[in-house]
């Protein structure tokens, strides 16, 4: 509640929380949530997670250029064939799958 009353207070319209290690890639930031309809208060974006090649890496922006897409934006057959159970277990992701979420301020 904090940090929405002083999001309200420096004027802003959305509220996104991302960790260091993360990017939010959009072409046009203001004009993706401008377009969003007035009465949607929350988007969540899907996270992709990156699959290590080298076990050091000391810029993830610069050194990691292989991802796992996020399962929840394939069907449940791609999903299997993709990572079947017997080798990812109950995950594919080691991290979380949830997203990302903004909230209208």
């Amino acid at each position: 509640n904090n940090a929405m009353y002083h999001a309200a207070q420096m004027g802003l319209d959305w509220m996104l929380h991302i960790d260091a290690d993360e990017a939010l890639l959009v072409e046009d930031i203001r004009k993706y949530f401008f377009a969003i309809p007035q009465n949607v208060f929350q988007v969540t974006f899907l996270n992709w997670e990156c699959a290590l090649t080298e076990p050091d890496v000391d810029n993830w922006f610069k050194e990691v250029t292989l991802f796992k897409v996020n399962p929840k934006t394939l069907d449940a057959d791609t999903v299997e064939i993709v990572w079947p159970m017997e080798t990812r277990g109950n995950r594919i992701f080691v991290g979380y799958d949830i997203g990302k979420s903004a909230a209208r301020v």
